[in-house]
């Protein structure tokens, strides 16, 4: 489970499930005993609790752990550490599109970030009827759906109560742009095609779980 809150990230995995992402500066069994001033960079937590969990949505939601960058929690129980994540807010279920045209992927710049077309499923739509709705309505564009890539988890404040977006992102192929255009209304600026090098640089001014998608996406590249 890749859980964004603050623009932090969070990371759920079983026990005995391999981790193969940067190497973490701190390795505890748990939080017990530790202060959230004490976390920093990249943490793994071997044993986590229910409780740690708590900890760490309190800590990050009230921006206790300026230094962190990353906590990677492995938990006995998978599915009981899930549950209790979800128990804690409203879930909401969106869906995207990452597009590609020519070796090239579309990147729009919405409220001062570069980010990924998507939006909120309509009541008894599904996720990749939503995705491809989403991408034509914010980028006036035709696409192909491949596959699923992966699901993103962010968390927000809305009138007081905590939501968590759960998005599933597809993968899409351009089939014809030649009437993009932004969806102003929905603060849309610009939308670009950009090289793989681009996007790089784009991400360092875009969101976490923005990010998770590219890096899912070079994750499966990189498989054999």
């Amino acid at each position: 489970m890749n859980l964004y809150i603050n623009d932090k990230y969070i990371r759920i995995l079983k026990s005995d499930e391999s981790y193969s992402g940067p190497v973490p500066e701190q390795v505890f069994d748990s939080l017990t005993g530790l202060k959230a001033a004490q976390l920093k960079g990249n943490v793994l937590l071997t044993q986590s609790s229910d409780i740690d969990l708590q900890t760490l949505l309190g800590w990050i939601e009230y921006k206790k752990l300026p230094g962190l960058d990353a906590v990677i929690c492995q938990t006995k129980d998978y599915e009981k550490s899930k549950s209790f994540i979800k128990s804690q807010f409203r879930i909401v279920k969106a869906a995207g599109g990452l597009v590609a045209k020519d070796g090239r992927f579309l990147m729009m710049f919405r409220l001062g970030k570069w980010d990924l077309p998507k939006g909120k499923l309509d009541k008894g739509e599904k996720t990749k009827d939503a995705a491809i709705r989403e991408v034509k309505e914010e980028c006036s564009i035709e696409v192909e759906l491949q596959d699923k890539l992966c699901t993103t988890w962010h968390t927000y404040i809305q009138e007081g109560r905590r939501i968590l977006k759960k998005t599933s992102w597809y993968t899409m192929v351009c089939t014809d742009d030649s009437h993009m255009e932004p969806q102003y209304v929905e603060h849309i600026d610009e939308l670009r095609w950009m090289t793989a090098a681009e996007c790089d640089i784009a991400l360092k001014n875009s969101y976490r779980s923005i990010q998770g998608v590219f890096d899912a996406l070079k994750a499966r590249r990189a498989t054999p």
